[in-house]
């Protein structure tokens, strides 16, 4: 009888298992932090509760999340347009677009021209805070209209993106 070489396998095998412990539980974890395979994996354990499973055939948090886990690379295109669904949401209309979009609504059918010299009339005394000159600028950059957000902020656009606020505000 060979003790020895039973006490070394032993203690092999019990580094063998806290390691794949180790990774399972930073596995689960990592899945837990996924929204979509969490919330997957909570509606299929409430199935099976519906569904009269008894606790000794249920899967268990970790099993779920694995296979879950495994379905989702299956099945990319459909976690893709969730993720899609969570992204974040359009930014509000800023100052400048609000006063775009009023000065259209006033002007109909004015151009970006007609707009840039309208908010150049305007400039220090409302959002508009300054235009900058063609002399203000270096070769090869954009004017910029600096102007005050609603909550206060200082902000810049370009110049030559006026066409696009136009076509937004005539767009609403």
């Amino acid at each position: 009888m060979s003790l020895g070489n039973d006490s070394v396998t032993l203690k092999r095998i019990n580094e063998q298992n806290t390691l794949f412990w180790r990774e399972q539980s930073e596995l689960t974890l990592k899945r837990l932090s996924d929204k979509t395979l969490f919330d997957w994996a909570k509606k299929e354990m409430d199935s099976e509760i519906l569904r009269g499973v008894s606790a000794r055939e249920r899967k268990t948090l970790e099993q779920l999340l694995a296979d879950l886990a495994g379905a989702k690379s299956d099945f990319q295109p459909d976690f893709l347009a969730d993720f899609s669904r969570r992204g974040g949401k359009a930014s509000k209309r800023d100052a400048l677009q609000v006063l775009i979009g009023d000065i259209r609504n006033r002007r109909p059918t004015i151009t970006p021209g007609q707009l840039l010299c309208e908010l150049e009339g305007d400039s220090g005394t409302g959002v508009v805070t300054r235009i900058e000159s063609q002399a203000d600028v270096l070769a090869g950059e954009s004017r910029k209209i600096h102007y005050e957000d609603d909550d206060g902020r200082r902000k810049t656009a370009s110049v030559s993106g006026l066409r696009y606020r136009l076509a937004r505000a005539r767009k609403k």
